[in-house]
């Protein structure tokens, strides 16, 4: 193939959650390249660069008040993003994209003029084997 070995370019976050998010998308990813034929190597000899980053937003989804007994649910979605970067040209050469429903962080209660948010505390379900497997899939074959 045309590459053999990658690196990671990004340093890891300083907060914990973050840190241990990048630490687990690290982990996943490098282990999905590894079974397309690549190995992990350093930075210094590296044929392929990578590049990692995972954001969380939130989106209000409103409900049905007499259905479910609440006006609205705010939902986290998260979007992980990997790209490859070729060495030898210092040019991106692929970029995958995995965006999905988290958990629901939030129930809003009330009407228009007095509303309530209820904070769920429920964990964030990033489910990194899947997601970075069908994002990595169409490499196969290609590096």
């Amino acid at each position: 193939g045309r590459f053999q070995t990658f690196a990671w370019i990004d340093g890891l976050p300083r907060e914990t959650e973050e840190r241990e998010l990048a630490r687990e998308v690290r982990a996943e990813v490098s282990r999905g390249l590894e079974q397309l034929g690549l190995r992990l190597g350093l930075l210094r000899d590296a044929d392929v660069l990578l590049s990692a980053s995972a954001e969380v937003e939130d989106e209000r989804r409103q409900s049905d008040p007499y259905v479910t007994g609440h006006i609205a649910e705010i939902h986290e979605f998260g979007t992980l993003t990997v790209e490859l970067i070729d060495v030898r040209t210092g040019e991106p050469c692929w970029r995958g994209t995995s965006r999905q429903r988290l958990r629901r962080s939030a129930i809003v209660y009330g009407g228009a003029a007095s509303e309530r948010v209820a904070p769920q505390d429920t964990p964030r379900d990033w489910d990194l084997d899947e997601r970075v497997a069908a994002m990595l899939a169409p490499l196969s074959g290609r590096l």
